[in-house]
């Protein structure tokens, strides 16, 4: 005769991994839809016909497993924020590196090439007297005067001026 089975007696299921990773992933998705944990694994628990206490331990064990959870969360956390810092870092300074090499390159080949006089004529632009005429902030740009005569005032000194 064959022993019935009681409707009391739990039964023991075993999972897969791929069906415990699938159960965390969706409590995950689900609780950051949500923005709260609660009330998440009953209703994948329900959705997936798995029990709610097994996939509760899963999903705590893939917390701690993940460091999101446990004794060593905000170590990792701290870590993992310090090691986004670092990788930005690195980007900028090898991006700079390259910009350094790349100028290094050109001004190289600069000094290597012949360059041609300039024709800058070595005459001064404007007497002694003339340069006292024009207002003390401008008398570092050394304007090209074409009628040293009119420049009374650096205000009037435009019209007059052909600049370098």
């Amino acid at each position: 005769m064959p022993k019935e089975k009681s409707p009391g007696k739990a039964t023991t299921r075993r999972y897969t991994d791929g069906e415990k990773e699938r159960a965390v992933r969706l409590c995950r998705q689900l609780a950051a839809e949500l923005g709260t944990t609660h009330g998440v694994v009953s209703r994948i628990a329900k959705q997936l016909d798995y029990g709610s206490e097994s996939i509760r331990k899963w999903w705590a064990d893939a917390d701690v497993d993940d460091g999101l959870a446990g004794p060593d969360a905000q170590r990792v956390r701290d870590l993992e924020a310090e090691n986004r810092e670092m990788s930005q870092e690195l980007r900028e300074l090898r991006r700079a590196n390259d910009i350094l090499k790349k100028a290094s390159a050109f001004f190289a080949a600069e000094l290597d090439r012949p360059h041609k006089r300039s024709s800058i004529s070595s005459t001064p632009i404007a007497t002694s007297s003339e340069s006292s005429r024009s207002a003390p902030c401008c008398s570092s740009l050394r304007p090209r005067i074409a009628q040293p005569s009119a420049v009374s005032c650096h205000r009037r000194l435009a019209p007059f001026v052909t600049w370098r």
